[in-house]
């Protein structure tokens, strides 16, 4: 069971900024793609991109939603919002390692059809110098392992956090003996 967050941060500072970095990456990610909307439909050929933009607007919508729960269960401390935030991690952290692994697959698989688009495309465009290195896919799919993992660890962290706090209805004040005089029932058994 996890008591730190990156061996030194404790798990409720450790959450806190787990969520606000999953609030700036959606923030960011929403941002992007809607900026860069025009330049994904020319690159389409033809296919329509309006239902996957707007697919991704919403999940990017729900994904800031959820990482505020996580920003908000953090700070007060409410179990519900970070059991919330907890479940929407894991499911994008999972359907992230899907997602990577079922692309390079794919690219594995039309390893001809890309590699011949992209001579096409490189011929089309002369005035690009740039091009990409041999290992480059190499180390696309490094990084992206690499984080991945790190979401992995992230993930279990948030869980960690979630299960040490209790259930709402378990915490109630001690009272004062005091306050509440004895009857002459339990004064006789003692």
């Amino acid at each position: 069971m996890l008591n730190k967050c990156c061996c030194c941060i404790p798990l409720r500072a450790g959450v806190f900024i787990i969520s606000l970095l999953s609030l700036v990456r959606e923030d960011c990610q929403f941002k992007h793609t809607s900026l860069t909307f025009a330049a994904l439909h020319s690159i389409a050929h033809g296919v329509n991109m309006t239902v996957p933009f707007y697919v991704f607007i919403a999940i990017s919508s729900v994904l800031v939603l959820f990482s505020i729960f996580g920003l908000v269960g953090a700070m007060a401390q409410k179990r519900g919002f970070v059991q919330a935030f907890r479940v929407m991690y894991w499911i994008y952290t999972i359907l992230a390692f899907i997602a990577t692994f079922a692309v390079y697959i794919a690219l594995l698989v039309k390893r001809a059809d890309v590699q011949s688009a992209c001579v096409i495309e490189m011929m089309n465009d002369s005035s690009n110098s740039n091009s990409l290195p041999a290992d480059a896919s190499y180390a696309d799919l490094c990084s992206r392992a690499t984080t991945i993992t790190l979401a992995i660890y992230f993930a279990c962290a948030v869980s960690a956090y979630a299960t040490r706090l209790k259930p709402s209805y378990q915490h109630h004040p001690l009272r004062d003996l005091e306050d509440f005089p004895q009857t002459s029932y339990k004064s006789a058994v003692y």
